[in-house]
């Protein structure tokens, strides 16, 4: 099982969002970069003022990481990926928002194929 840990660095969010690709669902838009030399995922989660308040960003967030951390052995290893928030997760179910995050990684190639 690979680690995901955080995208940090300014320099990093510039380079996803700059150079990266876009893959989206109903519910997330998903940036990413493919880390040619790294074995671990490292991810963002973004969910921007237009979201609503701060509890409605925060839970938004709290939803996108959990269901990463649970499904954290079926994304590829070896990206960095900004996972952003749109308008219409805010009134989903944990379920909802988990499938539709899924749907936008599978969109971009980065969910592992099972061999």
């Amino acid at each position: 099982m690979t680690k995901i840990s955080s995208l940090t660095s300014p320099s990093d969010f510039k380079n996803v969002f700059r150079s990266g690709s876009t893959s989206s669902s109903k519910y997330v838009v998903v940036r990413y970069v493919d880390r040619h030399d790294r074995k671990n995922t490292r991810m963002a989660f973004i969910a921007g003022k237009r979201f609503g308040k701060a509890v409605e960003r925060n839970r938004a967030k709290r939803i996108l990481r959990e269901s990463c951390r649970r499904n954290r052995d079926k994304i590829a290893p070896g990206y960095d990926i900004v996972v952003i928030a749109r308008p219409s997760l805010k009134s989903k179910s944990y379920w909802e928002a988990e499938k539709g995050l899924l749907k936008a990684l599978a969109f971009g190639g980065l969910i592992k194929r099972e061999s």
